[in-house]
C-alpha cells in the first residue's frame, strides 16, 4: 500500500474512531490544505519552491491564530513543508462530510479549507483563499 493511500485509511479509522465523541464535543474545526508549489526537474520527493515556502509560511500564520492542535500530513516532503495534496485533499473534505467543490487544478494552490462542526454534528464547508493566489477569489 503506498504512503498516501496508508494516510487516508489510517485517517478514515481515526475519523470513525472519533465520530461518537464529535457529537458530545464542544463546535470544533477542521483545516485541510494542498501542499504550496513545488520545485519541477523531475525529483520524485521536491522541495517547495521559494513561493510555495512563502505560501506555507502564510498557512502556518493563519492556522497558529486559530489554535490548531494537531497536524497530519503524508510523508513527502512538499505535503510536510505545507501539510497537504492535490490528490487527496477534495477527498479528505468529503469523507469529513464537507462540500470540497471541482476538482483541484495542478496549478491551483491557495485552496484552504475550514470545516466545522457544530454540536448536533452538523458540518459547514468555508473555502478560504491562501496567499499568494493562484486564481482569481470569487
Amino acid at each position: 500500500m503506498n504512503p498516501v493511500t496508508r494516510f487516508i485509511a489510517a485517517l478514515s479509522l481515526a475519523l470513525a474512531m472519533l465520530a461518537p465523541s464529535i457529537a458530545l464535543a464542544a463546535p470544533a474545526a477542521i483545516y485541510l490544505v494542498r501542499h504550496g508549489e513545488k520545485e519541477t526537474g523531475g525529483a520524485k520527493d521536491p522541495e517547495l519552491t521559494e513561493r510555495g515556502q512563502v505560501r506555507a509560511r502564510n498557512i502556518a500564520a493563519i492556522l497558529h491564530k486559530v489554535g490548531v492542535k494537531a497536524v497530519f500530513s503524508t510523508p513527502l516532503k512538499r505535503t510536510r513543508q505545507t501539510v497537504g495534496h492535490s490528490n487527496t485533499l477534495t477527498e479528505l473534505v468529503r469523507l469529513f462530510g464537507g462540500m470540497s467543490g471541482p476538482d483541484i487544478a495542478n496549478h491551483e494552490y491557495d485552496r484552504l479549507y475550514q470545516l466545522t462542526v457544530d454540536s448536533a454534528g452538523a458540518i459547514t464547508t468555508v473555502l478560504l483563499t491562501s496567499v499568494p493566489a493562484t486564481r482569481p477569489v470569487p
